[in-house]
């Protein structure tokens, strides 16, 4: 009940705090690899480091076309 923003909820309860730290955790949980795969797991923790080195290039055009041809 209340604001879920107003409630200072213990470590353990809380989200990560980036994108690349959720997927960093969804790689090293045994239970994620048990459930949906290593191919999956795998494939989906990735994405936040393409994100970042994609925002890091002078060129996006370029950078993607390397990646993907």
């Amino acid at each position: 009940m209340g604001n879920a923003y107003d409630v200072d909820f213990p470590q353990e309860l809380q989200f990560l705090g980036t994108l690349s730290h959720a997927a960093e955790n969804l790689r090293i949980q045994n239970c994620t690899r048990l459930c949906f795969g290593v191919l999956f797991v795998d494939h989906y923790a990735v994405y936040p480091e393409l994100w970042d080195r994609s925002q890091t290039t002078w060129s996006q055009k370029d950078w993607q076309l390397k990646r993907y041809f």
